[in-house]
């Protein structure tokens, strides 16, 4: 049975409480009145927040917030360029299959994601031929995992 869970977009007061939380930012910043703008014109989750919060990595609180801001810009780029595509296929012919095609994108950067994730895992100490094939390589791997 597939369930969908509808969330709501993250508003500034939900921004300020996850910083509080992640960062220890209590009261304003300067870089809030940029946010709050931003906010306004992107839709983002407070789960792709907390995400890229964690990964500041010890980083101060200001260049944690800049790395926010770059993230709201690029989620509202994407967005500008989706709707601009959107419109570009609604205007054009009638028969084009847009959902399909949405579809077909997702697909892609799907498999584009589990192809670097398999060239990561395998790129760490073997050099693969490609006439070495599978076999060889899963059982190096396996090896290499009994010697840790």
């Amino acid at each position: 049975m597939d369930l969908h869970v509808h969330m709501s977009y993250c508003t500034m007061d939900g921004f300020k409480l996850l910083t509080s939380n992640y960062l220890d930012i209590n009261g304003d910043h300067q870089l809030y009145g940029q946010i709050e703008g931003l906010l306004a014109n992107v839709e983002v989750t407070p789960a792709e927040i907390a995400e890229e919060l964690l990964k500041s990595g010890g980083n101060s609180d200001d260049v944690v917030l800049a790395g926010l801001v770059k993230f709201f810009k690029q989620k509202k780029l994407e967005k500008a360029k989706a709707a601009k595509v959107k419109e570009l296929l609604k205007s054009g012919d009638a028969d084009f299959d847009f959902e399909g095609f949405v579809k077909f994108l997702k697909q892609r950067k799907l498999e584009k994601a589990k192809a670097a994730e398999a060239r990561q895992l395998f790129s760490d100490d073997i050099d693969v031929d490609v006439d070495e094939g599978l076999v060889k390589l899963l059982k190096r791997k396996y090896l290499t995992f009994l010697q840790l």
